[in-house]
C-alpha cells in the first residue's frame, strides 16, 4: 500500500512539474487590444509572456461617455487580437471595426456572446457590465486561450495551461465571494448606474434599482420618486455610486434619498495598487458592498 502510494505521489508530482514548465515556444509576442481594462487583466493572465496587451479606454474614462480620438484606427490597425465587451457598450468602435474583421489574419472574440444577459430593468436594453462577474470571466478565460491557440497554435499547451491557473483562482475568488455575501443574501441596493447587477444575481442580493442606465444621463422626477418609494418598500441602506463621477452631484441626491454612499470602482486601473489586478477589483468592490449591505 506505502508503494503503491508514493508511486501515485511522484506520478502527480511529475504532472504538476509538467504543468507548471509549460514555456512559449514563440519568440514574438501576440499584440492583443482590448476596450477595458478587466479585459485586459484577463488577457494578460492568459497570455502571459506570449502577449503585449494595451487598452483603448484610459484609467479614470468611462466606456459609456468615451469618445474616439485619431489615434484609434492606428491601434486597431496593430492589433492581431481584439478583445471587446459587447452587449453595446461599445458602439462608438463599430465604424473601425470593418477593416479590422475583413482582415482574416485578425481575430475578434467578444466576450457577451453565448453568455446570458441581464435586462436594464425597464428597458428591453441588455446589461453589459459582465465583466463583473468572476463566473462568467471563467469562461472568458477559455476562450481567450481559445483565440491566443489560434493565432499561435504551437503555443496552445502554454495558452490553456495558463487558462487553467486563471480558471482556479477565479474559482477561489467565487468561493470567497460566496461566503463573504452569505450574511447579506435577499438584501438590496440602489446605484448610480446597473454596474452591479450580475455579481448581485450571483451571490443573492438584489439592485432594486438606479437613477440611471448610464451614468451621464440626467435623472428625471418622476424617476427618483419611483425609486424613493422602491428604498422605503426594500429598507435599502446604501447607495452605490463610481470612481471617476461628480460626487457632488450625487452625494445631494443620496442624502435626499436617506442612504450611505460607497464609492464602487468597476474598471480598475494598472496604476492603482488596490485594483490593479482582476481578483483585487473585485474583492475591492465585494467588501465594499458587502460592509454596506
Amino acid at each position: 500500500m506505502k508503494n503503491k502510494s508514493k508511486a501515485f505521489f511522484i506520478g502527480g508530482l511529475f504532472v504538476l512539474l509538467i504543468f507548471n514548465c509549460v514555456k512559449p515556444v514563440t519568440p514574438t509576442k501576440i499584440r492583443v487590444l482590448t476596450t477595458i481594462y478587466p479585459l485586459a487583466m484577463i488577457a494578460q493572465e492568459v497570455g502571459g509572456d506570449s502577449v503585449s496587451v494595451s487598452t483603448i479606454i484610459p484609467p479614470g474614462s468611462s466606456p459609456h461617455t468615451f469618445e474616439p480620438t485619431p489615434e484609434l484606427a492606428t491601434q486597431i490597425s496593430s492589433a492581431q487580437l481584439l478583445i471587446m465587451n459587447g452587449a453595446k457598450l461599445e458602439n462608438w468602435l463599430t465604424p473601425a471595426l470593418k477593416a479590422f474583421s475583413e482582415d482574416k489574419k485578425k481575430r475578434i472574440l467578444i466576450a457577451s456572446d453565448g453568455e446570458h444577459l441581464i435586462p436594464i430593468s425597464g428597458t428591453n436594453e441588455p446589461n453589459p457590465h459582465i465583466w463583473l462577474s468572476p463566473r462568467r470571466m471563467k469562461r472568458l478565460a477559455e476562450r481567450i486561450a481559445a483565440e491566443l491557440s489560434a493565432i499561435a497554435p504551437q503555443d496552445s499547451a502554454y495558452f490553456f495551461s495558463r487558462a487553467g491557473t486563471t480558471i482556479a483562482r477565479l474559482d477561489t475568488l467565487d468561493k470567497t465571494l460566496a461566503l463573504l455575501f452569505a450574511p447579506h443574501t435577499g438584501k438590496s441596493f440602489v446605484s448610480v448606474e446597473p454596474a452591479w447587477s450580475y455579481l448581485a444575481s450571483d451571490y443573492g442580493f438584489n439592485e432594486i434599482g438606479f437613477l440611471s442606465p448610464e451614468p451621464s444621463r440626467q435623472v428625471k422626477p418622476t424617476e427618483l420618486k419611483e425609486l424613493t418609494k422602491k428604498i422605503k418598500e426594500h429598507r435599502v441602506r446604501v447607495f452605490l455610486s463610481q470612481k471617476g463621477l461628480d460626487q457632488k452631484i450625487i452625494a445631494p441626491v443620496v442624502k435626499e434619498l436617506g442612504l450611505k454612499l460607497i464609492i464602487t470602482d468597476p474598471l480598475g486601473s494598472p496604476s492603482d495598487t488596490l485594483v490593479n489586478t482582476y481578483e483585487k477589483l473585485i474583492l475591492y468592490n465585494a467588501r465594499l458592498i458587502a460592509g454596506g449591505l
